[in-house]
């Protein structure tokens, strides 16, 4: 995001008035005009990574046509105690294609993957447990269990274009950025759509 990021320092120089603005206001101002800025060739380059990458992306729809709608119970990475209904987190995941604004982008996967704790929270009430409980349950994830869930999403989302959007949000992003909680996610999501292009791969070398 470079060009964009050159662009709104320019402007913050010309323009004073942007630089007194407060955060949610930059925000504002900021997703407007990198929308405007990306949405005439964000498409193209999504498009640009699917053909990049067509054996990948063919192997990870493969997996997607074979697979979603499987029950979360025959997920034998998912512990039983995380099989929680995750449905919110899901829908959080398939708006990702629905903005122009790389930013916004990156928003969307953090809070799916926040929801995924959320869900896990919300699950352990149901179940009659503790506040305490539940909140240790949720917060106490590691990266062993956080990835299975994170292939059940994506998964279940069954979006075909997943992983050459999420390969054209990570060219355009910053390695700042990257080192953030937002990268984190962008790279969980990342291996998890490895691990499905994988999975695949063997599955027809087996046949």
């Amino acid at each position: 995001m470079g060009y964009f990021a050159n662009m709104m320092t320019i402007l913050r120089v010309c323009y004073p008035p942007l630089t007194k603005l407060d955060e949610a206001g930059r925000r504002e101002i900021t997703s407007s005009l990198a929308t405007t800025f990306y949405s005439p060739f964000l498409g193209l380059m999504t498009k640009m990574y699917s053909i990049a990458y067509e054996e990948e992306c063919a192997l990870y729809q493969e997996y997607l046509r074979a697979h979603t709608g499987t029950p979360i119970e025959q997920y034998p990475d998912i512990r039983e105690s995380y099989r929680a209904d995750f449905s919110k987190a899901i829908e959080i995941l398939r708006t990702v294609p629905d903005t122009s604004d790389p930013d916004q982008k990156l928003r969307v996967l953090e809070e799916s993957s926040r929801c995924i704790t959320e869900c896990i929270y919300e699950h352990y009430i149901a179940l009659g447990r503790s506040e305490e409980d539940a909140r240790e349950a949720s917060s106490g994830m590691g990266a062993d269990d956080l990835l299975p869930l994170t292939i059940y999403l994506i998964t279940e989302a069954n979006m075909p274009q997943l992983h050459s959007e999420l390969l054209m949000i990570y060219s355009i992003t910053s390695q700042e950025r990257l080192k953030g909680m937002e990268g984190y996610c962008l790279t969980n999501l990342q291996n998890g759509v490895y691990f499905l292009i994988e999975e695949q791969r063997a599955a027809g070398a087996g046949q």
